[in-house]
């Protein structure tokens, strides 16, 4: 690969998936969901489904881990359960499994196995989600845990919201890509905090 870390940036085979999913519920086109987009969204599945790890320690039902990956971030590598890494794994199972039914093709059923199963990082204390497994405050590149409110939609209150925004605000290069403050603008638009939002705009 041209890239060193291309091999572990792997939340982009989830981000394909996600496009995929976009296409198809923009266009509704069932004949190009069955000639091409179904087959992308079906082998990222089972490459996820290849990438998990059980934790024989962890007795609880989200005990499936995928590890020594490079999330949005790009300041931290080698890292375990990124916490967008996995949302957006769980979102490409789960619709790999919508998908088959639409086209009329069985599902596997270890992709809905998967997906319930995987580790997504809460931290109830502090109310955000950690952007990786260990994560500790370090300064980060780029917007990665903000990106789960916007593009990808993942169910959370408002209050982890605000949370995630402000915490990761507070940790981000200022020396990172302008799309960084795009993603938190629209963040706090969605929020209807509009005098954040401005400020972003500058």
């Amino acid at each position: 690969t041209w890239a060193g870390t291309g091999l572990r940036e792997q939340h982009i085979s989830g981000d394909i998936a996600f496009a995929v999913k976009q296409y198809w519920l923009a266009t509704g086109d069932l004949a190009w969901l069955k000639a091409v987009g179904y087959p992308i969204v079906q082998g990222v599945a089972d490459f996820w489904v290849s990438r998990v790890t059980p934790d024989p320690k962890v007795f609880l039902h989200a005990n499936l881990s995928i590890n020594d990956v490079i999330p949005p971030d790009e300041f931290h590598d080698h890292v375990d359960n990124s916490v967008y890494t996995n949302v957006v794994a769980m979102y490409s199972l789960q619709f790999a499994t919508e998908a088959a039914a639409l086209v009329g093709l069985p599902a596997d059923p270890l992709w809905n196995d998967v997906a319930a199963r995987l580790v997504i990082l809460f931290d109830p204390v502090l109310g955000i989600h950690p952007e990786y497994q260990g994560y500790k405050n370090e300064t980060i590149k780029q917007a990665d845990v903000v990106l789960l409110g916007f593009p990808l939609g993942f169910n959370m209150t408002t209050d982890v919201r605000r949370n995630d925004l402000l915490y990761y605000a507070r940790v981000t290069s200022p020396d990172g890509p302008a799309m960084t403050w795009g993603m938190h603008a629209i963040g706090f638009v969605d929020l209807e905090d509009y005098t954040e939002a401005q400020g972003l705009f500058n």
